[in-house]
């Protein structure tokens, strides 16, 4: 089924490349598709413009007015794009029933999207005999497994200077269901040797699409995952403790004891609720700074001697330094919260027995008119990470797996915050890895880089 999918995308994209015969683009994909997929029709748009149809019953061709969408309620229009399959009767959207003549048509949807942007909606309509019938489940959302190939047809398409072909009532004897994309002189080979740029942008966009799907995939994975695990334990804590209260009155200090259990449990919910809002904010609004003058160093000694012990890994925090360290340019709270985010980060994945080493010095400065900062460092050893998946960890929601499985709290977003306050006061972080001489184990170190007072561009 995966092969077919692939097939039809590729064959899909060929119409764009080689184009059989002078017709309008978009009518033939619409036809290859409805084809492919058993519908009764097909609507193409690309962008925001109108849209183009092909249908079993011989209409097909570009909408000749803006009146396509007049009669289709918002949200029913925004429940098909978003990929959820509806039956309609007359009174829903009429169009179906006056133009196409399907009493109950099944309308499925999706939009498209390239690198980020959306670009254009497919929809394809079957017609079911019963309103609320549903449509087996193989064919449910056939659209979700082209998205990809469908995003970039949409992209080229923008491209194209497409005709203003209005109601066409014939197409050329062009059987698209013969139609096939490997042979001369239609073949895309053919077309990719001619112009080998377009080759090597389809290949690199085909494969950073395949990448970021396959990315989103483990995303909403993890999502779960996490929300799961971190939530399970502190929800089935109250839950026991409230049962116990219930069947045996207990003693005042027993009561004590089993409030304080409920009120462990609830910090523990209320961290992982926090958090979240905390990013949400940060990503919705500027933060409101306090930007001043600040002794680094001062800041750094008070959030370490606060750091609460995590665990009993025995893990002793180092701070070198050099004395004539500059103060910085920054926001009380926001570099406490990073300094506190980044040593809570090395306390929970740190292995047993080892330093978190914390070091501070100027940062040499290599080029005119850079702003000066101060280097500051956090290294730990931790369990072998793969190098490729550094990238990942300011990521929201990012985890590695070993993580999860050892059952470490945490949700996955105190780098992600970390990453948002450092480069609102005008910093940077990055994050570096290296093999440690413990087999499966590596160093890994996080470097801010915090803007001097007084700094200018």
């Amino acid at each position: 089924m995966a092969n077919h999918f692939a097939s039809l995308g590729k064959s899909l994209i060929d119409l764009v490349c080689l184009p059989p015969g002078n017709q309008p683009v978009p009518v033939l994909l619409a036809q290859k598709l409805a084809l492919a997929l058993q519908s009764e029709v097909v609507v193409w748009v690309v962008g925001q413009a109108q849209p183009w149809f092909w249908s079993l019953a011989g209409k097909h061709g570009r909408w000749p007015s803006e009146d396509f969408w007049q009669n289709c309620p918002p949200q029913t229009m925004e429940a098909i794009a978003n990929g959820e399959g509806l039956t309609l009767g007359m009174e829903e959207w009429p169009l179906w029933q006056e133009f196409f003549h399907l009493p109950y048509p099944r309308v499925e949807g999706i939009k498209t999207f390239f690198q980020g942007r959306e670009n254009g909606l497919i929809l394809t309509v079957h017609s079911c005999p019963v309103k609320g019938k549903s449509m087996p489940k193989k064919r449910q959302f056939p659209l979700q497994k082209l998205q990809g190939d469908l995003g970039m047809i949409n992209q080229l398409l923008s491209g194209i200077e497409l005709p203003n072909d209005e109601l066409l009532q014939d197409l050329s004897s062009i059987n698209l269901a013969e139609y096939d994309p490997t042979s001369t002189p239609h073949s895309s080979r053919n077309f990719f040797e001619e112009s080998p740029i377009l080759k090597i942008w389809y290949e690199a966009s085909h494969r950073q699409l395949e990448q970021q799907k396959q990315w989103n995939e483990k995303l909403i994975n993890n999502i779960i995952t996490i929300m799961s695990d971190q939530t399970r334990n502190p929800l089935a804590t109250i839950r026991m403790v409230v049962a116990t209260l219930r069947s045996t009155p207990p003693t005042p200090e027993k009561l004590e004891q089993r409030l304080e259990i409920i009120d462990q449990a609830w910090h523990k919910l209320n961290d992982i609720n926090s958090k979240i809002l905390q990013l949400k904010q940060l990503k919705q609004e500027d933060n409101k700074l306090q930007i001043q003058n600040l002794e680094l160093i001062s800041l750094l000694k008070e959030t370490i001697e606060n750091a609460p012990p995590l665990n009993k890994d025995n893990h002793k925090i180092e701070l070198h330094y050099d004395h004539e360290i500059n103060s910085v340019a920054a926001d009380d709270k926001c570099l406490r919260q990073i300094f506190q985010e980044l040593l809570t980060n090395a306390q929970k994945f740190s292995v047993a027995d080892s330093p978190i080493v914390v070091t501070v010095e100027q940062f040499d400065q290599t080029a005119v008119e850079v702003k000066k900062k101060v280097k500051c460092t956090f290294s730990n050893h931790t369990v072998a990470i793969d190098a490729q998946n550094l990238q990942h960890l300011f990521d929201p929601f990012y985890r590695e797996q070993w993580a999860i499985d050892s059952a470490i709290a945490g949700v996955g977003l105190g780098l992600t915050i970390v990453r948002t306050l450092i480069e609102q006061l005008n910093g940077k972080i990055s994050v570096v890895g290296k093999p440690s001489r413990q087999p499966g184990q590596s160093v890994i170190t996080f470097t801010l880089m915090i803007p001097e007072s007084g700094a200018t561009e």
